[in-house]
């Protein structure tokens, strides 16, 4: 079976901004920091893993080592921006509720880091797909072929993640460039049967070719 991941190692970016709350209510304005992680471990439960902006994403984690300070950043793909503080319990468990920022754009994931007081990458969420009013998001990519022959097709973003694509009615050659409109269904959501690959998949609602 195929599951599509992320592809690249992936910079965390720093375009967007919004707010962390934490367990006594308060709230921490961004400011921007410049950051480049190299290798960190993935924050363990995110949920919901899309919605559209002011979407309140809440994070929980308890595999990072501890801590003497925790900032929380977001962004997209070249660096990140600082959102707040948070505190980790006596265990190591680290939780936070924060919200999609309101430019955030349904046409880029983004992702959200937990970083040491010296600004050291410590964990980072999978990517949480920012949604229209409609549900849907908007990716553009490479096509290619499912390796183990199933006969599914996966897109490539210019960001390296990867996605199955469910595309009943837009039929998809191999080494094409296309941007697509689709609902981003998480892998968990998505049962492999005859072309669909199964793991993290974009359903199709509209597609547009592009020059190579």
């Amino acid at each position: 079976m195929h599951n599509p991941s992320r592809s690249a190692a992936l910079a965390v970016g720093a375009a967007v901004a919004g707010l962390v709350f934490f367990a006594d209510g308060t709230a921490a304005q961004a400011h921007r920091n410049p950051a480049r992680p190299d290798s960190m471990r993935i924050i363990q439960s995110v949920e919901p893993r899309s919605g559209p902006p002011g979407t309140e994403v809440r994070l929980y984690t308890e595999n990072l080592p501890l801590l003497a300070q925790v900032i929380i950043g977001v962004g997209t793909e070249t660096g990140f921006e600082e959102i707040g503080r948070a505190r980790q319990m006596e265990f190591g468990e680290i939780g936070a509720t924060v919200t999609v920022p309101a430019d955030a754009s349904w046409d880029r994931p983004i992702v959200f880091i937990i970083f040491h007081g010296n600004f050291a990458p410590a964990g980072m969420s999978p990517p949480f797909h920012v949604t229209n009013g409609d549900g849907l998001v908007r990716r553009t990519g490479t096509v290619t072929a499912a390796a183990d022959g199933s006969g599914c097709f996966v897109l490539t973003d210019g960001d390296g993640y990867a996605y199955a694509l469910s595309s009943p009615g837009h039929a998809v050659s191999a080494g094409e460039t296309v941007t697509v409109e689709g609902r981003f269904l998480p892998g968990a959501d998505v049962e492999p049967a005859a072309g669909v690959c199964g793991g993290e998949t974009l359903e199709v609602v509209a597609l547009e070719r592009l020059p190579v």
